[in-house]
């Protein structure tokens, strides 16, 4: 997903070198510490190849990390920038499911031991932002029953952990859901089908017969 639709990032582009960091200003690979960092300093990936992960609360920071890729060309901040937000949206659909999953076995109205197979999405088209997926009226099939049975989203604010637990969980549903919406936005009228068991989604235009 472009992070700027519209916008031509590769067209009569000039990059202005980025000057070679000198001997004294490169840092050893594997021994990279806030001592060894000079000014002007240029890590490269013979510099990090032994680093096995970044630290969020680090690198997350604007503050902190837009003043160490000021020498980069806009191209090289688009490119990075494409990079990461397509990443996010490739793990929206597999957090989806696991909250699914968490939501259907919380759920009173779905007693044991009955088996719950797929949850069913349908449209509403009343968002600000166009037709997203219903965050309401979600339907969860149960195996060996042939009418699938609502969501009852029933957790209420008694101030106890549990219903904390529970409000949670749901928004953090409508906020992935809404996120997936946005990525993938399904056309009015449209069903979406969620595999409890594999995690596949499934769109289509009509009920699902399972």
């Amino acid at each position: 997903m472009n992070l700027y639709p519209g916008a031509s990032i590769d067209v009569g582009t000039t990059r202005a070198p980025v000057p070679a960091a000198s001997p004294a200003s490169r840092i050893e690979a594997g021994a990279i510490s806030a001592s060894q960092l000079v000014p002007n300093s240029v890590l490269t990936y013979a510099d990090f190849k032994a680093v096995a992960s970044m630290d969020p609360e680090f690198f997350a920071a604007p503050e902190r990390v837009l003043p160490m890729v000021r020498h980069w060309t806009r191209d090289d901040l688009y490119t990075l920038g494409n990079a990461l937000m397509a990443e996010g949206d490739r793990r929206i659909p597999g957090e989806l499911v696991a909250v699914l999953r968490a939501l259907v076995a919380a759920d009173p109205d779905i007693p044991e031991p009955e088996t719950p197979t797929h949850v069913e999405f349908v449209t509403n088209p009343n968002y600000d932002d166009g037709v997203f997926w219903d965050d309401e009226t979600v339907y969860v099939h149960i195996a060996g029953c042939d009418d699938p049975v609502l969501i009852g989203f029933t957790a209420e604010d008694d101030g106890s952990p549990e219903a904390a637990e529970g409000l949670a969980l749901e928004e953090r549903f409508r906020a992935l859901l809404a996120d997936y919406s946005r990525t993938d936005p399904p056309a009015h009228g449209a069903h979406l089908v969620v595999d409890l068991s594999t995690g596949e989604f499934e769109h289509s235009g009509k009920w699902s017969l399972l």
